[in-house]
């Protein structure tokens, strides 16, 4: 009996979610059309370019609103049923409210790691895709991957100024290494290249190997003043110099590469390299953890729906129901983004904010799921 139970509960319950999934699919992408359409037609963006540009941009806005999807599913498919007095018959025949409750948890526990698992395989990738359609075809901007003006902090008292930047090829077009005094701030050192290609990372010494084309080295005197110049050769007489700078830098020379860019990985090794160098990373972390906890907000909500939908009773309470389901998922919105907000300005920890919204809110619904079960 009770695996016809739970069968007749999770069909109810994923149909329902697939169609409110695919209803908030339309939404937003009508939402991106009407919101891109000016700039698109000023840029004569084509039909095509613009339907994989949607198809690329739609996955990660999606993902964002799951837990609304959820929530809205648990009251939908579980309020109808506690309505039509089917769940009354349920824990008159001896079935417990928690036996009810664990094939939806289940559900919300693999949403979550369905969610997990796009974002670390395809959603990031389709975001760069995306921004780079965005860039070149539909703002009409520089193409991705091209950078220009790029200027970076390197370790110590070291700054990188480049004029381009190609991440595709990892090619430097004109860039300048400034060294200073650490005491008096003056100039010390000053590297030209005209160009340098990254060549990979040193396997020995971890540092990031770059050759740089005609490199020329100026010297000054505690004062700043110039007292040496000089060209920069290989000991075969080559044009081409192998320079050692600081590891990633590569990757810090990317300038829009944003935290939705990159999988949880590869955010966290752009995290290091810039810790490495003394550049802020408050901003990075909060986006770090909230990419391991946000897909449990999923989980957390059917946790909160549950309770609301096995109360409608009636139209009135069923309305009730949906109300405060809602209101608990706006809260959970707003709860966490200002404890982002409070963790980027270092007033807490990055993992808390995305953790302790979590925590409160699965406390919360677990107790209303205790009432609930004593209720009944």
């Amino acid at each position: 009996m009770l695996k016809i139970i739970d069968r007749y509960l999770l069909r109810n319950f994923w149909m329902t979610f697939l169609i409110i999934l695919l209803a908030t699919y339309c939404i937003l992408l009508i939402t991106e059309i009407f919101s891109n359409v000016g700039e698109m037609m000023a840029n004569n963006t084509t039909l095509g370019t613009a339907a994989t540009y949607f198809w690329y941009a739609m996955p990660y806005k999606l993902l964002k609103v799951a837990p609304i999807a959820v929530m809205l599913a648990v009251l939908f498919s579980l309020g109808m049923l506690a309505r039509n007095q089917e769940l009354l018959a349920f824990l008159a025949s001896g079935v417990s409210a928690y036996r009810i409750a664990a094939p939806l948890l289940v559900s919300g526990l693999a949403i979550s790691m369905v969610m997990i698992g796009l974002n670390e395989s395809v959603v990031h990738e389709f975001q760069q895709r995306a921004k780079r359609l965005d860039r070149i075809w539909i703002a009409g901007k520089k193409a991705g991957g091209q950078f220009s003006d790029v200027a970076r902090k390197g370790e110590g008292a070291r700054f990188f100024v480049v004029s381009e930047y190609d991440s595709t090829q990892d090619e430097m077009t004109t860039a300048t290494i400034i060294t200073l005094n650490p005491e008096t701030f003056r100039f010390q050192r000053a590297l030209f290249m005209p160009r340098a290609k990254w060549e990979g990372r040193d396997q020995e010494t971890g540092r990031d190997r770059w050759m740089a084309y005609k490199p020329t080295e100026r010297i000054f005197d505690a004062q700043g003043d110039l007292i040496a110049f000089h060209e920069l050769a290989s000991d075969d007489g080559s044009p081409y110099y192998e320079l050692e700078l600081e590891p990633g830098f590569n990757e810090l020379l990317r300038a829009d590469r944003k935290p939705d860019e990159m999988n949880a990985i590869n955010l966290l090794r752009y995290i290091r390299n810039k810790e490495r160098i003394n550049e802020p990373v408050n901003h990075y972390w909060t986006d770090f953890w909230m990419r391991i906890f946000f897909p449990f907000a999923c989980l957390v909500m059917i946790i909160n729906g549950i309770p609301y939908a096995m109360r409608a009773q009636s139209g009135r309470t069923m309305l009730a129901g949906f109300g405060l389901g809602i209101l608990c998922v706006m809260l959970y919105y707003v709860a966490t983004a200002v404890m982002l907000a409070m963790a980027e300005e270092g007033l807490i920890w990055s993992w808390t904010a995305s953790g302790l919204p979590l925590l409160l809110f699965t406390a919360a619904g677990l107790h209303q799921i205790k009432r609930c079960a004593f209720s009944h």
